[in-house]
């Protein structure tokens, strides 16, 4: 008896294993649960010491005024003094005071021997004013008599009635050499120590000499 042959064997190929999956999203099931930030505090600014600073400054400066302001009212300044006159000399003098002096009242001779030249000019003092007096002495700045001169190069003039009045002050002030002329009186001068302003209308009333001090140099001639 014939026996048939067993049938193949049909095999399948194994499926592919499922993608692992993916895990399930994890739910917080709790309402009232926040994550809260972390915040830092920000660092401390630094501190500033310019109002002290301002402060003390201005405290400093109220003190300073003070002292000064008591210091003036015990110590009032020194009134105004005649200088004792002196004659024109031809050697330098020994100290910076003399010196300036010196040339203040060298600067009030020019002065004055330039109003009696315009007056000799003209008869009368009547052209006495700042700019003729500027054309004749353009080396010196010639400013109204109400003014103060503030060195020796600077001529405060007055002129009224007749009498022709100039005043020149040294650079440090201490010192105004006034000059007057007239034509009854011809030139006089008069030194002064320790005038607030050194103007013309500040002229005093006494203690004219007719020394005009200053140098030998400026005195060519100073007859009348």
């Amino acid at each position: 008896m014939l026996i048939a042959p067993p049938a193949p064997v049909q095999t399948f190929a194994a499926a592919p294993a499922a993608a692992a999956a993916a895990p399930a999203p994890t739910v917080d099931h709790d309402p009232f649960y926040v994550s809260a930030p972390i915040i830092r505090p920000a660092p401390p600014a630094p501190r500033s010491y310019t109002g002290l600073i301002v402060g003390a400054i201005v405290a400093i400066v109220v003190v300073v005024g003070a002292v000064s302001f008591m210091h003036s009212r015990n110590h009032p300044k020194p009134k105004p003094e005649v200088l004792a006159p002196r004659p024109a000399t031809g050697s330098i003098p020994g100290s910076l005071a003399a010196i300036t002096r010196q040339q203040a009242e060298s600067t009030r001779h020019f002065a004055l021997q330039a109003v009696e030249q315009l007056v000799s000019e003209n008869g009368n003092t009547d052209q006495i004013t700042l700019r003729a007096l500027g054309q004749m002495q353009p080396g010196f700045q010639w400013i109204d008599g109400i003014q103060p001169s503030t060195t020796y190069n600077m001529v405060s003039l007055g002129n009224s009635q007749g009498v022709v009045t100039v005043a020149v002050s040294t650079p440090s002030k201490e010192v105004c050499a006034f000059g007057k002329w007239s034509a009854d009186a011809g030139p006089t001068y008069v030194t002064m120590a320790n005038m607030p302003q050194c103007r013309a209308v500040d002229a005093p009333a006494s203690g004219w000499t007719t020394e005009p001090g200053g140098s030998t140099s400026d005195l060519p001639d100073d007859t009348h």
